[in-house]
């Protein structure tokens, strides 16, 4: 074991939060700046091209950053010596090297191409290095995480201490402990700017600790530091430089390193406990305590300890220091919720007899519990919340900065909070935000903390279609009741096959036969308002009017009778309106589903109607009518009944199934709808074709009037219009999201761990140009015709209008039904013309796309 571990973090922990700020406090951090700082840019550059063009040779300046970076290197090695820096060890020559070629990447160098380097200008070469410079130090201070990645990846062996957070939280133990000393707190209360710059003491102090524990060189270097920074803290009671205060001071480092050790990784053994002890001498040593002060053995070391402990006077610099220590100022907003944790610890961990001595306005309760006196403010509840939230914060920082998605790119505000996600939402355009964010950062994004867009197409397949199927999100738990999710709410892999199982044959293929009545009658109403609309050279509403088509095909499907939208021209019964709430409400919630619980709770016990009231309402009442009764019919009610009298569902299946019908039948058929209308409109020789082939077909006897779906699914072009549609607007616009199982799952070429969630949105998908071409943009039915096997398979695959794997969309031949047979129809009788007053095509995503446009319609000739 390393005890090392114990006794860094012991130092170094309270300074940060999750190892939030380990990176400017390394010794390695602190060395790396001083050198790159220190550079005289004229020389970077020249310096390489003297060397490159004495010897005779031609290199390109192309070629110059796998040849001129390990002259850079050079340089850097040759200025920090001058400098009086000590000797780069190979690992920090290593990070400089990464550092180095990163910076030389981005400066212009790259630009100047096939150009002999020695031809460049001298001044273009100074312009040159002083890139290089400016690049490096952005690097290492304006980019901590990119120079984390190289420090860790180049330095991991020396760096590996700090991997664990549960010592983020001691230094204020330690140094409670420390300035328990009345000599060592008078010095730090006359010399030290630990009250005014905390932060610059503890940058210090982690130099010293890193220093310690580095090569002897390195020891040597930050001891002769100290050393110097010690030279003026003495006064008339108090020396820095006394080996007797420096003993104490490296004590308090072993006791809070065991305490550190013990708490979060169980007790020591006695073996163990020398070897940790053995290895706490090097922060005395290291300065003027001789290895014969040092106690020797831990046995010893308690007597040595418990006598200085308990024989302490406390003055009032140990309680003015103490204050600052435990109720630190002038820190930064992201580290405020530090302290509090740190106290409780703290105040936990001390020994009594210091405690009762200094901590006068702090008590601990027979059951161990921390509680602050009044002067503070702050009861033990009041502390435990504050622990709590700041965990929280603690957890979402190192989750965002240090976790193993941490490299996933994003919007800022997406690492922390869902808020930024919700935001997106409420606005409406989901769907182009999330187009815009991989064109910006690439095949995976980040949209919440530890939610993630991805648009690689290979990631079909393992998110939707593997064999090891991810279960749904907690995002869908709101587009349900939490206490009895419908076929779309639930997230139980194994519940929603069951649920399923249950009623798909009611939406096979076998079955749609029987619904085609039913589609028939309803297109003979809507083409008899085009009829009106075009005598009376009226616009119309194309998706509202589209909605009321749909709605009225559900209705007659499901009850046998249409809800009476068409007819009346309005929805009647408000259901379109409550799926509108409902929709608004479920797409936000899904943001944030652990409140939909306490939402649903909530509207329980006070009785509250939702939106979904007049639907539940009206399927009730279609039940109650139709239960026990003689009615002879092929609805899908009807067949839901009869399944209910075999025993085969229950009364709740019912209503369910009937909701799902209602809530997601129209809108999504509706929405394709008038996507292929507007569509056909803008582009008119697509629209020609589709007439060409109708008028063809219906010339030659192969289509009847109604047209069935059997004719409209031999019809190539008119198929192809429909899936094209369905790829430039598919009617939902979010990703279907996915959590990944524990074992975790590499996804295009990213590991993602256990519980993260994933998904992939359509719109996402069927714009990617990798997928559908570069004119992946433009409305074009032809490619789903003139692509090659292998590519048309691609592209069916991505095509996710109606979702993927074992959850998709248990409607999807219904609505393709509707769209096949409403289509040639309206095509058949009618011409379109976007109304004058039609501005851009305008969307609104609440879940559903929902686009809005009006047009004029009037009929062809001859019909």
């Amino acid at each position: 074991m390393r005890f090392e571990i114990p006794i860094l973090v012991a130092l170094t922990a309270g300074g940060s939060i999750a190892s939030g700020i380990k990176l400017p406090l390394t010794y390695c951090v602190q060395v790396i700046p001083e050198v790159i700082s220190g550079l005289n840019p004229d020389r970077i550059y020249e310096h390489a091209r003297t060397k490159v063009c004495s010897a005779g040779c031609v290199v390109k300046v192309s070629d110059y950053q796998s040849k001129g970076r390990e002259m850079g290197i050079q340089i850097i090695d040759e200025q920090s010596k001058e400098m009086g820096a000590p000797e780069l060890s190979s690992e920090y020559t290593k990070v400089l090297d990464s550092i180095y070629n990163t910076a030389l990447e981005k400066c212009e160098a790259k630009q100047l191409g096939e150009t002999n380097i020695c031809d460049v200008d001298p001044a273009q070469g100074r312009k040159i290095g002083q890139c290089v410079k400016r690049n490096m130090l952005s690097i290492v201070f304006d980019q901590p995480e990119a120079f984390w990645s190289i420090l860790t990846t180049k330095c991991e062996e020396q760096y590996r201490f700090f991997s664990n957070e549960d010592f983020l939280i001691s230094l204020q133990y330690a140094n409670v402990l420390v300035n328990s000393h009345p000599q060592v707190a008078q010095g730090v209360h006359n010399h030290s700017y630990f009250r005014s710059d905390p932060m610059t003491r503890v940058y210090y102090t982690l130099l010293y600790v890193y220093g310690v524990i580095g090569t002897p060189e390195e020891r040597d270097y930050v001891s002769k530091m100290v050393n110097k920074a010690h030279r003026g803290v003495r006064g008339r009671n108090y020396n820095a430089m006394d080996p007797k205060q420096q003993l104490w001071v490296a004590s308090c480092f072993f006791v809070a390193s065991l305490t550190v050790q013990e708490t979060f990784f169980g007790l020591l053994d006695d073996q163990s406990k020398e070897v940790l002890y053995k290895d706490a001498t090097r922060f005395g040593t290291s300065l003027q305590v001789p290895l014969e002060m040092w106690p020797e053995n831990v046995n010893k070391f308690w007597e040595y300890w418990n006598h200085e402990i308990h024989h302490f006077e406390v003055t009032s610099a140990v309680l003015h220091v103490t204050q600052d220590v435990l109720y630190p100022h002038n820190i930064p907003l992201w580290l405020l919720f530090v302290p509090p944790i740190a106290r409780i610890f703290t105040i936990h961990w001390l020994p009594k007899a210091c405690r009762a001595r200094i901590m006068e306005q702090i008590s601990t309760m027979d059951d161990g519990r921390i509680v602050l006196t009044q002067d503070k403010g702050q009861s033990y509840t009041a502390q435990l919340l504050y622990l709590i939230v700041a965990g929280y914060i603690a957890h979402t920082v190192y989750y965002a900065y240090w976790g193993p998605t941490a490299r996933i790119p994003g919007p800022w505000l997406a690492r922390f909070t869902r808020l930024w996600e919700l935001l997106k939402v409420s606005k409406g355009h989901f769907e182009q935000v999330n187009i815009d964010l991989h064109k910006k950062y690439g095949p995976i994004v980040r949209i919440s903390p530890n939610t993630f867009s991805i648009s690689d197409p290979s990631a079909i397949k393992q998110i939707y279609l593997g064999r090891t199927t991810l279960m749904k999100s907690k995002f869908y738990e709101p587009f349900g009741d939490p206490l009895d999710p419908n076929l779309f709410s639930e997230t139980d892999i194994k519940k929603h096959a069951q649920s399923r199982k249950a009623v798909a044959h009611l939406y096979s293929m076998s079955f749609l036969v029987t619904y085609e009545g039913s589609a028939d009658r309803c297109n003979v109403q809507l083409c008899a308002k085009l009829r009106d609309f075009a005598r009376h050279r009226t616009a119309f509403d194309v998706p509202t009017w589209m909605q009321f088509y749909a709605h009225d095909v559900i209705g007659e499907i499901t009850f046998g009778e249409p809800f009476g939208m068409m007819a009346k021209g309005q929805d009647e019964h408000g259901i379109a309106d409550s799926i509108d709430e409902t929709m608004a409400y479920a797409s936000r919630m899904a943001v944030i589903p652990e409140l939909h619980r306490w939402v649903s709770w909530f509207g329980r016990v006070a009785h509250l109607k939702t939106p979904f009231h007049n639907i539940q309402k009206y399927i009730l009442e279609q039940i109650d009518a139709r239960s026990g009764s003689d009615s002879v019919g092929i609805d899908f009610l009807k067949k839901l009944l009869t399944l209910r009298e075999d025993d085969k569902i229950m009364q709740l299946d019912i209503e369910k199934t009937v909701g799902n019908n209602i809530m997601a039948g129209a809108d999504t058929t509706a929405i394709s709808l008038s996507a292929v209308i507007y569509n056909l409109l803008k582009n008119p020789g697509t629209e020609t074709k589709l007439r060409e082939e109708i008028d063809t077909l219906a010339a030659a006897g192969k289509l009847s009037n109604p047209v069935t779906f059997e004719q409209a699914r031999h019809m190539p072009y008119l198929q192809a219009c429909i899936k094209e549609s369905l790829r430039v607007h598919p009617a939902v616009g979010r990703p279907l999201l996915r959590v990944v199982s524990p074992e975790g799952l590499t996804i295009a070429g990213q590991y993602f761990p256990g519980g993260a969630i994933v998904g992939i949105n359509a719109w996402v998908a069927h714009y990617n140009e990798d997928i559908f071409g570069r004119d992946a943009t433009t409305f074009r039915p032809e490619r789903w015709l003139e692509s090659d096997k292998e590519k048309l398979s691609v592209m069916e695959q991505s095509l996710l209008a109606f979702g993927a794997g074992v959850c998709t969309c248990i409607g999807k031949n219904l609505s393709m039904l509707e769209l096949s047979k409403v289509i040639p129809e309206l095509y058949r009788q009618f011409e379109f013309e976007l109304s004058e007053s039609e501005g851009a095509w305008m969307t609104w995503n609440n879940w559903f796309v929902k686009p809005a446009f009006e047009c004029y319609v009037r009929l062809r000739e001859g019909v």
